[in-house]
Order: structure tokens, then C-alpha cells, then sequence
């Protein structure tokens, strides 16, 4: 299927485009099989997170590691900036373990983020749109090394 494979050693590297016509704020994170959630941008090297038209972001690549065996998720949360604005920054859902309170109703960035991150698509990537916010995300599925048979 669509599903990408990865192992043990393999290196991912993001880059951000803005090809649109307007400025956006972007947080991305990483969202790891164990449900960590980790904040790649804005980062101490790119505090900041307003794209403007045609601005890129070079995220530092990272190591696939075999401790997080299962499905490894980038997800993406882009806002429209209207000029002169307040940057959005979503890095407040960073968390060590995902955490659902079933009885909160969910805002539209949570409702699109838990679409993009935990959705139940088999597919390996997806995007969600909801007026001025976009959240993309993409997975990987994270193979164990072979072992020698005995």
C-alpha cells in the first residue's frame, strides 16, 4: 500500500515551503508511536514561525531509531497570518504521553490535529482544512531489524 517503510539508521529531513500568496504560522511535531509529542518548529535555531510567501524552513534531519517501533507521524499545523498579527505557535501540545479527556469538547485546531495525527486512514499521508487552518501530516512505519534465526 502506501504505508513508507523505515528502519534502524534511515534519515528524515523537512522542509517547510510556503508557496502561497499569504503569510502562515507553522508548528510542526513529531508525534512518535509511543504518542510523545515533540515540537520540531520553530526550534531554538528558528524561533520564529511566520512563513512569508515563498520563505522555507530547513528542519534539522533526524535518526530513525528502532526504540520506536510501530508508526511515527510528522504533522504540520499551518495558520493563515493576516499582516501584522500575533504569531500562532501551537508548541502547547507538546507532551510526553497523549492524553484524551473524552468529556472536553474539541476546538478545531484539536478536532484537525487528532484527524491528521490519530486518524484511522491507512493511508501514510493526510491533510485536513478547516477555513484558515491546515494541518498535514505524514507517517512512517518503523521495522524492527532482522534478527539472526537461531
Amino acid at each position: 500500500g502506501n504505508t513508507i517503510h523505515t528502519k534502524d539508521g534511515d534519515r528524515i529531513s523537512i522542509e517547510l515551503h510556503n508557496n502561497g500568496s499569504i503569510a502562515v504560522d507553522a508548528t510542526l511535531f513529531f508525534v512518535g508511536s509511543n504518542h510523545e509529542i515533540i515540537v520540531d518548529f520553530p526550534n531554538a535555531t528558528q524561533p520564529i514561525n511566520r512563513l512569508q510567501p515563498g520563505d522555507v524552513a530547513k528542519i534539522s534531519g533526524f535518526e530513525i531509531s528502532e526504540k520506536t517501533i510501530g508508526i511515527d507521524t510528522m504533522v504540520l499545523v499551518a495558520v493563515a497570518a493576516k499582516p501584522q498579527s500575533e504569531i500562532k505557535n501551537y508548541a502547547f501540545y507538546a507532551q510526553s504521553n497523549f492524553i484524551v479527556n473524552r468529556n472536553t469538547p474539541y476546538t478545531d485546531i484539536e478536532t484537525l490535529f487528532q484527524q491528521a495525527g490519530f486518524g484511522h486512514s491507512a493511508r501514510s499521508t493526510s491533510t485536513m482544512d478547516k477555513g484558515s487552518v491546515s494541518i498535514q501530516s505524514i507517517s512512517w512505519h518503523v521495522l524492527p531489524s532482522r534478527t539472526e534465526e537461531q
